[in-house]
């Protein structure tokens, strides 16, 4: 047990580590801002490698890996495999050689992504606290909001403003990284108000609303839907009237005054998601029609993938024209048979996750803020959407393998609360 819980405090560190190094630069407003958090990311990557250097000491003296672990190597190296040598024929390795952060993406997407397993099945199996994670979190959290209000992230006008910078003297109106940052951390504050005392209760609701409040601000429709839509699915998982009414009344008073006042004219993800009807998807419409007419066109693809970065090769688009859409890239990329059954795999184990060890876990909704985020401008060779969907599918297929026809319900048990002070970790 003693082992158990060390690993799970081991990967803890690791995605905390990670989730720091993945989003610290990705939030920053003012140019200040950004070159502090730059520096955090530089200090979290740097101890991030120190943490990686022992373990693979430690692993090479012991020979010992967990079965999760070694199951997920394997899944890995024949993506890897798969994806990388389709790519050599196919043209899209041409953009690992023209940007060499690519490979650097997609090694911290692999380590991510082990981390992401470790943890997630240390929660299913309750192996270690929660508060191991839960507690950094949320002073990162918090360390962030300061920071960004300490350096000038944001006026001090009504409606408030965040003070993006520039980009070729052009004034930035929204930022994709600040959005999904506070829906994040709007979701995952939420969750621990939903079962701390009155008085905690009370600060993490208020903190809530303040998170998605800016995140809102950030003007990313996008990101800003996916954290609703992971706090829709709280509230769905744990009903409570009196929040419910709460959420439901301030957020109807909210939107009569915002629209009756006018100042939704100064806030931009109003106006962003008012275009929706106008039919302006921010091109993401076109691209999902194009990744789909490579599959109508590429036979070869629809059967066996393509490799990375096809898509962009194909259409002679730069990296940054991906489908935007992880779904699709993933059976362009290694085909239907294998990319379209990880997509389903991975909605089974999303599914089982939030029946079962997720129902009230701050992090899992965290990591479903990432998980619809990636439906509208995820990569496979970001961060995060890849080992979500790997990760995801192993819970969806290790069900299917262990428990087949039996409820969900049944297959998983209700862990206990993950609210600060609530840990079981026996």
């Amino acid at each position: 047990m003693r082992n158990h819980k060390t690993a799970f405090q081991n990967a803890s560190y690791t995605f905390l580590l990670l989730f720091i190094v993945t989003t610290a630069a990705s939030q920053a407003t003012t140019s200040f801002h950004y070159s502090v958090m730059v520096l955090v990311r530089s200090v979290g990557l740097a101890a991030l490698t120190v943490i990686l250097v022992l373990y693979l000491l430690k692993a090479s003296q012991t020979l010992r890996v967990s079965r999760q672990v070694f199951a997920l190597g394997i899944v890995y190296s024949f993506l890897l495999f798969w994806g990388l040598g389709f790519s050599l024929f196919t043209g899209g390795f041409s953009f690992f050689v023209e940007d060499r952060n690519l490979p650097v993406f997609l090694a911290i997407s692999v380590v991510y992504g082990f981390a992401l397993l470790a943890l997630l099945t240390g929660f299913q199996k309750q192996e270690g606290a929660t508060s191991n994670v839960i507690s950094p979190l949320l002073l990162y959290f918090f360390t962030s909001f300061l920071t960004m209000v300490a350096a000038g992230g944001v006026s001090p006008g009504f409606p408030p403003r965040i003070m993006f910078g520039q980009v070729n003297d052009v004034a930035i109106s929204y930022s994709q990284g600040f959005s999904g940052f506070y829906a994040m951390g709007g979701v995952f504050l939420y969750s621990l108000a939903n079962d701390a005392t009155r008085g905690v209760s009370l600060f993490f609701f208020t903190s809530s609303v303040v998170f998605f409040s800016l995140s809102m601000l950030g003007g990313a429709r996008g990101d800003f839907l996916a954290g609703i839509i992971a706090l829709a699915f709280f509230v769905l998982r744990n009903p409570r009237f009196q929040n419910i009414v709460v959420i439901g009344g301030a957020a109807l008073l909210a939107l009569v005054y915002v629209f009756q006042s006018g100042i939704w004219e100064d806030i931009v993800v109003f106006k962003r998601l008012l275009v929706l009807a106008d039919g302006n998807f921010g091109q993401r419409d076109i691209l999902a029609d194009q990744a789909i007419s490579l599959l109508r066109e590429q036979p070869v693809c629809l059967a066996l993938g393509c490799g990375f970065n096809f898509f962009q090769s194909y259409w002679g688009f730069e990296y940054g024209l991906y489908p935007h859409n992880a779904f699709l890239e993933a059976v362009v990329t290694f085909g239907l048979p294998v990319g379209g059954g990880l997509v389903l795999l991975s909605l089974l184990g999303l599914a089982i996750s939030f029946l079962g060890w997720g129902a009230r876990n701050p992090v899992f909704y965290l990591l479903l803020v990432q998980y619809l985020t990636m439906l509208k401008s995820g990569s496979l060779l970001g961060f995060t959407s890849l080992p979500l969907l790997v990760v995801f599918a192993m819970f969806g297929f290790d069900w299917l393998i262990r428990r087949p026809g039996l409820p969900v319900e049944n297959h998983f048990r209700q862990t206990a609360s993950p609210a600060l002070g609530n840990d079981h970790s026996s």
